[in-house]
């Protein structure tokens, strides 16, 4: 016997229809936040038909609106998902959107990684790099010549170990003032994630891009 104030399917036979991952809802939504996950059920749905980026230009269109995000709300969603490994950024500059790990596998990957029980808090920045100069040189003084440091300082909370693992990537790969740049950028978009940093250094490099006169010219255009 069914009870009242419950909700229960209404069974169909429809194929038409899309499947959400188990894990997605049980281990992956409180460490991505409920924007995070609209976005990746949204990209799971949408990408065999095509679907770019976040530097797209028909990215707000095409995804912003239909999910009622802003441009920030959604960098900092994708910028999650990197994170948890369900985007691969790839080195073509193209994107990977990859499975949900089973319960196991979550379990070993993100052990010292704590749930996050918010969305990034509300910016209202001006999206120009241009802007705060002077503090950001500070704060490269304060950073004492560590890119951990920097990022660490940068992001105003402590790298986990896959974070400084992946850092360490990306140092080994990429010129200083790039990645300073990119993280830089990252803090801009709210999108606190080293994958999103480690994207906006692989998106300047598929441009060709080498200096940070070209890489600040680049990002002053989204």
């Amino acid at each position: 016997m069914r009870q009242a104030n419950v909700v229960y399917p209404l069974e169909e036979d429809r194929q038409d229809f899309s499947i959400i991952y188990h894990e997605l809802w049980d281990c992956y939504l409180p460490y991505l936040g409920p924007a995070a996950t609209l976005l990746y059920c949204f990209l799971k749905r949408q990408v065999h038909r095509g679907l770019s980026g976040p530097s797209s230009a028909n990215w707000a269109a095409d995804v912003c609106a239909p999910l009622s995000l802003t441009v920030s709300d959604s960098h900092q969603a994708w910028a999650r998902l990197q994170e948890m490994g369900l985007i691969i950024a790839n080195s073509d500059g193209s994107y990977s959107l990859a499975n949900p790990k089973t319960k196991e596998e979550f379990q070993q990957a993100f052990a010292d990684l704590a749930p996050r029980q918010q969305q990034f808090p509300a910016v209202s920045l001006q999206a120009s790099i241009e802007a705060d100069a002077t503090q950001r040189a500070l704060r490269r003084r304060r950073a004492q010549g560590s890119l951990y440091s920097f990022v660490e300082q940068q992001f105003g909370r402590p790298l986990n170990s896959l974070e400084g693992e992946k850092l360490k990537n990306i140092e080994a790969k990429y010129p200083r003032d790039l990645e300073e740049l990119a993280v830089e950028l990252a803090v801009i978009a709210q999108a606190l994630s080293i994958p999103y940093v480690e994207q906006v250094l692989c998106n300047w490099q598929v441009k060709g891009i080498k200096t940070a006169a070209e890489a600040r010219a680049d990002a002053e255009q989204f």
